[in-house]
């Protein structure tokens, strides 16, 4: 039952205006001593939305049960209250940077995934995240709780209330249960956390049926759903997004591709890059990647430039180039769109970004490993992409060409060479890729040969300066 396309919603009231509804912290509380500082992502903001508009709805149809049972305050004013019962103060921002000029001594975005039922027999289910970030923006923790109901027959409530009663209730139980989360915010709030060095996505299995329809995006467990459009964005600045596939669940597992993607992560971060999540992002299914790329695409605007890598396994349909998450598992050609990401997407990303400099790095040109399926017209490799203004498209090996993985445990020739040009001063980035087509071609003895395609480019951009 949820908003269809074309019908009006509701304006939105931010619903941590209703804070100072909470509870006073209790003396037990282990987080005490720490003023919180909540910020909502978009998922939550739709959600709420989604649950008013079906209320007016409900309305429409003279529906008292569901009138009376749907209120996005209800579910805002237990979040609210739980947070205040266990922190000494509870405040909103508008972003996550806004650590220090609010005062706070920890962040945490709040995400909020809504599925209501609208027959006998489905299930009304709502997740309630918090993810918590240090100065960097990098994920120190996450806490979940959850609940679900089925409908019973002649369904004239969709049991929201008592759902989110279970869902604040197991996120409650799980804050108070994460010993981690305490002694890291402890830490985060005197000396400041580390940014992380890396962070393995995994996704919260789902209670939700197969095809019913969730308010917002799959829930990720290690990063947020979208981060806003107002974070941290400069002139100037520098965004990547390196993504390393390589634990497969229905493929053989790839043994370079995570070290492929800390390398070249290490890399951009010592040339001034900030990545999403703070680090290379390991082991992505689908429903992460495509959370990955927008919280790349809300990271873009007012950037210099944007840097998306992959590594990990890709392949060519019909002339588009796929690349393959880790819970994949295609039998027939339809397949690809909803088990696969089209690299077009990444290039959206990067064209509605409006950065000067648009940079795609393919480490993904290896054998179909779908092979021998009903999957027509796939192969290994990948297809040449006509790259759009100002965007550069680098291929590990030439299009419809397979690229050599290197020694187990070790790096590909093709990374090992990117990230040593990466660190080079005095490179522009067309020499750049340059001198890297001609490191692999002597490393593989002819075997394997780079190749990138590009637009024109306005100026010249250094990745390790001049």
């Amino acid at each position: 039952m949820l908003v269809t396309a074309g019908c009006a919603t509701p304006s939105y009231v931010d619903p941590l205006t209703q804070l100072d509804r909470g509870v006073s912290s209790p003396a037990a509380s282990q987080y005490k001593a720490l003023t919180l500082g909540v910020v909502l992502d978009d998922n939550t903001k739709k959600a709420t939305e989604l649950v008013e508009h079906d209320k007016l709805m409900g309305m429409a149809a003279l529906n008292p049960a569901i009138v009376a049972d749907l209120d996005s305050g209800f579910l805002t004013t237990a979040i609210n209250d739980a947070l205040r019962k266990r922190f000494k103060d509870v405040r909103p921002l508008e972003r996550t940077d806004a650590r220090h000029t609010a005062n706070v001594d920890a962040v945490m975005i709040l995400d909020v995934q809504i599925k209501l039922g609208s027959h006998s027999g489905d299930i009304t289910t709502i997740v309630i995240q918090g993810i918590f970030v240090d100065d960097a923006q990098a994920v120190i923790s996450q806490i979940s709780g959850e609940g679900a109901e089925q409908l019973p027959s002649f369904a004239m409530s969709l049991h929201f209330k008592p759902v989110v009663n279970q869902a604040v209730e197991r996120f409650a139980q799980a804050l108070d249960g994460s010993t981690e989360l305490e002694t890291k915010l402890a830490l985060s709030a005197t000396t400041g956390a580390a940014p992380m060095k890396s962070v393995t996505m995994k996704s919260v299995p789902s209670p939700t049926p197969p095809g019913a329809k969730i308010a917002g995006s799959p829930v990720v467990a290690d990063l947020p759903a979208a981060v806003p459009a107002s974070f941290g964005t400069a002139a100037g600045r520098r965004v990547a997004l390196v993504i390393g596939n390589a634990g497969y669940q229905n493929v053989p597992r790839l043994a370079n591709t995570a070290t492929d993607a800390r390398l070249v992560a290490a890399a951009l971060k010592k040339d001034g890059f900030d990545l999403v999540a703070g680090g290379p992002l390991i082991d992505l299914d689908r429903g992460t990647l495509i959370k990955a790329l927008t919280a790349f695409g809300n990271l873009l605007p007012g950037s210099a430039v944007g840097v998306f890598y992959y590594a990990g396994h890709g392949l060519q349909m019909q002339g588009a180039n796929f690349l393959v998450p880790i819970d994949a598992n295609p039998n027939k050609p339809s397949d690809a769109d909803v088990q696969l990401v089209d690299v077009a997407l990444v290039l959206r990303e990067l064209e509605d970004s409006g950065a000067s400099l648009k940079v795609v790095i393919l480490d993904a040109c290896r054998n179909n490993p779908f092979g021998g399926r009903g999957l027509r017209d796939a192969s290994g490799g990948l297809a040449q992409m006509r790259a759009p203004e100002g965007t550069i498209i680098s291929y590990a090996t030439q299009p419809g060409n397979v690229a050599l993985d290197g020694e187990s445990g070790g790096d590909s020739p093709y990374t090992l060479a990117l990230a040593k040009s990466i660190a080079t001063p005095g490179l522009d980035v067309l020499s750049m890729f340059n001198e890297v087509g001609v490191q692999v071609d002597a490393t593989t003895k002819g075997t394997q040969q780079p190749w990138f395609a590009t637009s024109p480019i306005k100026g010249r951009f250094f990745f390790a300066g001049q």
